[in-house]
């Protein structure tokens, strides 16, 4: 069975982001042929419409294409040519990187019916795990055409042996902004615990001046990962301490983080919130704890006695073997070829 995947490419060649760059990786490593949609001006579109129209023509009949989404000119190709796909018996596959109206708007109807729609017409798709899976059931996304990742893999060539122990110390590593990271600036209301504090969008004028709140400055995934010297690193959302709040907050039941994976590659223990689809995962691999409200951070740690610790990071390196080498996408895609050959 042939493969195929279209892809967007910046005018610096690469892709949107990390996260994007290694689907590309792992999609070349399980034998997807690349059709690479470089960007230079403002007929973009267009140009990317015209090449993908001449590219399914030249697909063999019966492949599997598939699309990262939600890269709106992706979903615009697989919509324009969805008579030629039907004609040539070509099923289009949808990996989910995110549910952007799940995420930031889940009041507004209009656009979850949207998204929803074109899910509805394609093939198959990839979420992120059980708990997403169960919402697209729920909204009419037929059940044997879902499959599930689990967690986003991280690609990374090596092991810092870090010296870490146990410790108070928390690593906080997102966007910043207060519209998504609005308890960033509460911060100061938690006693005994120290935050390092890392990425971009920053407002400093709303930022607590803090001896256990240090901002540390933004740098790519890649560089991160070897910096991180905290204990464990936290994953939150939203502009609350006692719970995620908001779209932004809630999006947390449905969705796997990509910091999650950049934690483990940085080879720390992780904290997430109780209610977080993650959560399960987090649990039943032993890489981390969960919390009900950020009030409870050092009550947590405390209990975690140092033997724990040591078998946590252990947990934490094995998993790292794992995302490195891109084993959850390389499952979830033979269990891809297994159902598109029945």
């Amino acid at each position: 069975m042939n493969k195929y995947s279209f892809t967007i490419k910046e005018k610096n060649g690469k892709p949107k982001g990390k996260m994007y760059d290694d689907c590309d990786i792992n999609l070349e490593k399980n034998n997807f042929k690349l059709i690479k949609l470089f960007k230079k001006n403002i007929f973009d579109n267009i140009r990317f419409l015209a090449i993908s129209f001449i590219n399914i023509i030249k697909m063999n009949n019966n492949s599997l294409v598939l699309i990262q989404y939600p890269r709106k000119i992706l979903k615009y190709i697989v919509i324009v040519n969805k008579l030629l796909l039907k004609i040539k018996k070509i099923r289009v596959v949808v990996f989910i990187h995110d549910i952007e109206s799940l995420r930031w708007d889940s009041s507004n109807n209009v656009a979850i019916r949207s998204e929803l729609k074109f899910l509805k017409k394609v093939d198959y798709v990839i979420c992120h795990n059980e708990m997403m899976k169960e919402w697209l059931i729920k909204n009419g996304i037929q059940s044997n055409n879902l499959l599930t990742l689990d967690i986003f893999d991280f690609l990374c060539d090596r092991f810092y042996n870090k010296d870490v122990t146990k410790t108070f110390n928390v690593c906080i590593a997102t966007n910043l902004s207060p519209r998504k990271s609005g308890y960033i600036y509460l911060l100061n209301q938690i006693n005994n615990i120290s935050f390092s504090i890392y990425g971009n969008h920053l407002d400093l004028n709303k930022f607590p001046v803090s001896k256990s709140i240090s901002y540390k400055g933004f740098f790519i995934d890649e560089d991160l990962i070897g910096k991180i010297d905290d204990s464990f690193g936290l994953v939150w959302d939203g502009d609350a301490l006692d719970f995620c709040s908001g779209d932004i907050g809630n999006y947390l039941r449905y969705n796997n983080p990509f910091k999650v994976s950049m934690y483990i590659a940085a080879e720390i223990p992780i904290i997430v919130w109780e209610e977080s689809a993650i959560a399960k995962f987090i649990i039943t691999n032993n890489v981390g704890f969960t919390i009900k409200s950020l009030k409870d951070i050092r009550t947590k740690i405390e209990s975690v006695s140092i033997e724990d610790y040591i078998v946590m990071r252990k947990n934490v390196i094995e998993l790292k073997k794992k995302l490195m080498v891109g084993f959850y996408f390389s499952k979830v895609i033979k269990s891809l070829e297994k159902i598109a050959l029945e």
